[in-house]
């Protein structure tokens, strides 16, 4: 007796006796990829219309608030706009990459913003303090999503830092 084939809509697949094919899995599996690749690519499209950058943290200065691999969404802002309690990202004084860390401390010089930042998870301020004009604040955070991507990188030897 021939199983009874339903044809279904959303992935073009065909369901036969209550299982996928071969064939219908690889479809659905086609859509899938898709519609979530369609999905990221008009959300980032949108966060960079609205100067939204996301960011991985990759360090564990920032926990329990922003453990190793949140994603932090980061808006760029007049650092004149920031005020103390602020989580702002900026780059670092003492190398390449960036740093996400709380401001403690906000001081005029001139047309620039002096940033004194710390991570919730650390002892004391950092060394230096930030002179910027411009800092990212961030917005939103999604936990651990960045995990696959610092996976990767450890993977195939890339140090998140320069990346």
């Amino acid at each position: 007796m021939a199983p009874t084939t339903i044809v279904t809509a959303v992935a073009g697949a065909a369901l036969t006796t209550g299982a996928f094919t071969r064939r219908a899995w690889v479809r659905a599996a086609a859509v899938t990829v898709a519609v979530l690749a369609g999905v990221g690519l008009a959300l980032s499209l949108g966060l960079a219309a609205l100067g939204v950058s996301p960011l991985v943290i990759i360090s564990g200065s920032m926990a329990p608030a922003y453990p190793v691999g949140t994603i932090v969404y980061s808006q760029n802002v007049p650092a004149s706009s920031v005020a103390v309690g602020d989580v702002v990202t900026t780059d670092r004084f003492n190398g390449p990459g960036t740093v996400t860390h709380r401001v403690v401390r906000v001081e005029a010089a001139g047309d620039r913003i002096v940033l004194t930042l710390k991570g919730d998870a650390n002892q004391g301020a950092d060394r230096e303090p930030y002179e910027v004009t411009e800092v990212g604040i961030v917005r939103a955070a999604v936990p651990f999503a960045g995990l696959p991507q610092l996976w990767i990188q450890n993977l195939l030897g890339i140090d998140p830092l320069t990346a």
